[in-house]
């Protein structure tokens, strides 16, 4: 009967739940989500950082990023800004090389740096809890309108970084069988952390722990 094996055949994709499977599900909900977002323009910040910013424009200045914030001062000539966070002006130069002064390309990147984030939180989950509920919490997170900024908001793209590499370094972590290699690693992960938002911090002593 066709018709059978057509609902054997969808079964099949659903169970059983393979990290792989969770992977297809986490990217295609998140681009259902927020597949509006990748048409925005440039907001707020993102002109001042981004748009005016000739430092950006230009992969030549990445040395220059870690010597200040990550604002243009016409004026004086010179990069300002209460934060520190170089690794996010790098990004912005590296996806600006590439397109310019168009918009959906920091978008995409945006998005698709927030679903590896939940897909980690995934695998993360799945070492404590059944692939359901890790899934369902992975997708929580994906979703959740808390994160609605650090996906649609360009400038707020140190959220999804330091979370990233924050995460990269506690995977490291988690293998009991450490080596001088995988703390340096864990180190270096941790430091670009640093270097993306402060907060990273709060990883510190999950990382003990």
């Amino acid at each position: 009967d066709p018709q059978k094996e057509k609902e054997s055949s969808l079964k099949d994709y659903f169970v059983p739940l393979t990290t792989l499977k969770a992977v297809h599900f986490i990217v295609i909900i998140g681009i259902i989500v927020f597949f509006n977002s990748l048409f925005n323009s440039f907001v707020f910040d993102d002109n001042a950082q981004i748009v005016n910013n000739p430092v950006v424009h230009s992969l030549a200045y990445i040395p220059v990023f870690f010597a200040g914030g990550s604002f243009f001062d016409p004026a004086n000539n010179q990069i300002i800004g209460m934060f520190y966070r170089p690794i996010v002006s790098i990004v912005y130069s590296l996806i600006f090389a590439v397109s310019g002064t168009q918009p959906f390309l920091f978008h995409l990147f945006q998005l698709l740096l927030h679903s590896v984030n939940a897909i980690l939180v995934f695998i993360l989950f799945r070492k404590f809890f059944n692939p359901l509920l890790s899934l369902f919490l992975a997708i929580i997170f994906l979703i959740h309108p808390i994160n609605q900024e650090a996906v649609a908001y360009i400038s707020n793209l140190q959220e999804s970084l330091f979370f990233f590499f924050g995460m990269l370094a506690l995977f490291l972590s988690i293998n009991k069988a450490q080596s001088v290699w995988r703390i340096v690693f864990i180190s270096i992960f941790f430091l670009l952390g640093l270097l993306s938002k402060e907060t990273v911090i709060l990883f510190l002593p999950i990382l003990f722990l």
